[in-house]
């Protein structure tokens, strides 16, 4: 046990400070926000490492309602703006069935298809087309492509992994839940090609 515990000299710490404020790399040839001049835009490109699905209990609707989540990661790669290679972008879709079957609460419908358009917009990327009809995606569809999480593993290694996106990135200031604000990077888009 005595081996496992180690050193952790103040450089690692400060590195640590900074990295709580990830944020990529803006190019200069972003695109600002018109409303929000430190929000920016840009094109990156990356390859899906890992999609995985869980759910939470959101418990501040009453009742408490299941919150199913679907999230894969990007690796960036340099076909985008070069200065962000190799940076990890972590993507979440958030579906509450019962906003979206009763329509309340609206915050939580809206959080909803705003992740079903962007999930469609990823498979319509990568040319897959949903199971049901009129273009709709089953249990096991989403299940194959976004296998169930086990202690946040992946009980499985999903068919998005190693599949190449291109993406719009957006950057900018958001509250958090304590009221502090932090730059987080977020796909904005997702295109079929370059």
């Amino acid at each position: 046990m005595s081996d496992e515990i180690f050193d952790i000299p103040g450089e690692v710490i400060q590195k640590a400070e900074a990295a709580q404020t990830f944020k990529l790399s803006v190019p200069e040839n972003a695109r600002r926000h018109r409303r929000e001049p430190s929000t920016f835009f840009w094109m990156e490109s990356g390859v899906i490492t890992a999609a995985s699905s869980s759910s939470y209990l959101n418990e501040k609707t009453t009742p408490a309602q299941a919150v199913s989540t679907y999230e894969f990661v990007v690796d960036i790669n340099a076909e985008g703006s070069g200065l962000n290679v190799n940076r990890p972008l972590t993507t979440t879709f958030r579906l509450n069935k019962t906003a979206l079957t009763t329509g309340e609460p609206k915050t939580q419908l809206t959080m909803t298809l705003m992740s079903v358009a962007k999930m469609k917009s990823l498979f319509n990327a990568l040319g897959i087309s949903g199971d049901l009809e009129n273009g709709g995606y089953s249990k096991t569809f989403l299940s194959h492509y976004f296998p169930p999480s086990e202690d946040q593993f992946p009980s499985e290694t999903s068919p998005l992994v190693g599949q190449t996106i291109y993406f719009e990135v957006k950057q900018g200031p958001r509250e958090l839940q304590d009221g502090s604000i932090r730059e987080t990077p977020e796909i904005n888009k997702i295109i079929a090609e370059a």
